[in-house]
C-alpha cells in the first residue's frame, strides 16, 4: 500500500460542427455552426496504490486518484479559475522476466467534471434531441508497456 501525492495537468479541445438544411423559396438553404471549446486545467492530486507481489517477477494491484483542478476554458470569451475535478481508476499488471525489464498493462478510466464542452453551448427544441453531458467527459481504454529500469 502507497500514497500518491503530486500535481495534474489537463489540456482537452473540442469542436463541433453542425449543418442546418431549411428550404427557402423552394431552394434548400444550408446554415453551418460550429464550436470549438479549449480548457486548460491544472492542480493537486491524492490517491493509493494497493499492490499484491505473489512472486517476484508478478505484480498486481489498483491505482485510484483524485483531485481539484483550477480550469481555464475559452469559448469565444475567457473565463479564468473555474473549478473542475477528476478521479482516476486503474487496474494492473506488471511482469517483470528481469530485474531491470517490466511489461506493465492496464486499463485506465479517467472521469473528468464541470469542464466547457462544446456541445454544452447547444440547445435542441424536440423530442429526443439531446447532446450536453453536461460537462462531464470519460476518457477510458487500455494500454501495455514495456519499461527498463537502471
Amino acid at each position: 500500500v502507497s500514497w500518491i501525492l503530486g500535481l495534474r495537468y489537463f489540456d482537452i479541445d473540442e469542436k463541433i460542427k453542425m449543418y442546418f438544411t431549411k428550404p427557402f423559396d423552394g431552394i434548400p438553404q444550408t446554415s453551418r455552426y460550429r464550436i470549438r471549446t479549449e480548457n486548460t486545467s491544472f492542480g493537486l492530486q491524492l490517491g493509493g496504490d494497493l499492490e499484491y507481489n505473489p512472486y517476484h517477477f508478478l505484480t498486481w494491484g489498483v491505482v485510484v486518484k483524485g483531485g481539484g483542478l483550477f480550469n481555464r476554458d475559452k469559448q469565444r470569451t475567457l473565463m479564468l479559475d473555474n473549478f473542475a475535478y477528476f478521479a482516476q481508476v486503474f487496474p494492473f499488471i506488471e511482469l517483470r522476466p528481469t530485474k531491470h525489464f517490466f511489461f506493465l498493462f492496464n486499463y485506465q478510466v479517467l472521469y473528468v467534471g464541470a469542464i466547457a464542452t462544446a456541445s454544452g453551448n447547444l440547445t435542441f427544441h424536440g423530442k429526443g434531441d439531446i447532446l450536453d453531458h453536461g460537462g462531464h467527459i470519460i476518457y477510458h481504454g487500455a494500454t501495455g508497456t514495456i519499461q527498463f529500469n537502471f
